[in-house]
């Protein structure tokens, strides 16, 4: 009782200090994105799309014919530790392979993506050149998103650990594996 009553009083000013004293952590701001209102022009910055081949807009939305992509100028920014994040809808839950997004060095020799069925049909991967950096997260099977948009976000860390994301819930478990970092000026 008596060691209580001394560390309850200064449990209980800390405890105070910690709920005035807290910092909001301000989450980084992106280098660069796209919505898709009828252009390919880069919210944030100066990527603006170029479109190769068949390219459309349907409700805020890029619409592709499973042969046409988007290409940006090289990135102004080194790029080590990552977030890559898309809202995606696939035409078919049976595709196979196919970047939703990527960051690549210009010949496409290097690169991290979002991919769909690649190794795994009806599963989210981390692609890379020659499945380098690419496991399976071990995720559930992908159910909605021939129907509906979903969010898949993956994060690179500088260890070598990738972890995905989907809906903003994990997805399957991360894993470690190498790391590619992208130069200023020789990615996009």
């Amino acid at each position: 009782k008596e060691i209580a009553a001394m560390e309850n009083p200064v449990r209980a000013q800390l405890l105070a200090e910690r709920k005035t004293n807290v910092r909001k952590a301000t989450p980084p701001k992106p280098v660069a994105a796209w919505e898709f209102d009828g252009n390919l022009r880069d919210a944030h910055g100066a990527l603006h799309g170029v479109a190769e081949g068949n390219v459309t807009f349907q409700n805020g939305a890029l619409v592709l014919d499973g042969k046409s992509f988007v290409t940006t100028p090289a990135l102004a920014i080194g790029l080590k530790e990552k977030t890559l994040e898309v809202w995606v809808r696939v035409t078919d839950l049976a595709q196979r392979g196919g970047a939703a997004i990527s960051v690549e060095t210009p010949t496409g020799a290097r690169f991290d993506a979002i991919v769909f069925g690649e190794r795994e049909s009806k599963h989210w991967m981390a692609g890379s050149e020659g499945y380098a950096r690419t496991q399976s997260f071990t995720g559930t099977e992908e159910q909605d998103a021939a129907r509906r948009f979903v969010q898949v976000a993956l994060v690179y860390q500088a260890d070598g650990t990738i972890a995905a994301y989907r809906d903003g819930v994990p997805y399957g478990r991360a894993y470690k594996t190498g790391f590619a970092s992208f130069e200023a000026g020789a990615a996009r």
